[in-house]
């Protein structure tokens, strides 16, 4: 389980357990605002999208919303900065690539290296 960031308030806590490697983050949203006037923004609220379900609200909706989809990709990292809050949060990013894209790839390679490949020609004998 991963170290807890943030203050000691609050009085829920939630585990999250992805099906691991089938299910994966896909996109994280939430709310950030002062927590008093004129304050630094904090995040309030996260909630993680994956390509199975949306786990979440996680915290208070209030403030201004943000979002973070994948598009082609997945969340594979996560990084921030905390005190008594959560103040930042950002993701280390993955492309996703299918087998039939992957293998299509490989195959452009090769057909552009055989073609690229000048194939001997007959000597002449004089």
């Amino acid at each position: 389980m991963a170290e807890k960031h943030g203050g000691d308030g609050g009085n829920r806590t939630a585990h999250i357990k992805f099906q691991y490697p089938e299910e994966f983050i896909t996109g994280v949203s939430g709310h950030y605002s002062p927590m008093v006037h004129s304050g630094t923004p904090v995040i309030r609220s996260l909630k993680f999208a994956t390509n199975r379900k949306t786990y979440g609200p996680y915290g208070v909706e209030e403030g201004t919303p943000f979002s973070f989809p994948m598009d082609g990709g997945h969340i594979v990292g996560f990084k921030g900065r905390s005190g008594w809050y959560l103040d930042a949060i950002g993701f280390r990013l993955s492309r996703l690539h299918s087998s039939s894209n992957l293998f299509d790839a490989i195959q452009r390679k090769i057909q552009k290296a055989w073609a690229s490949h000048k194939r001997p020609t007959k000597a002449s004998v004089v």
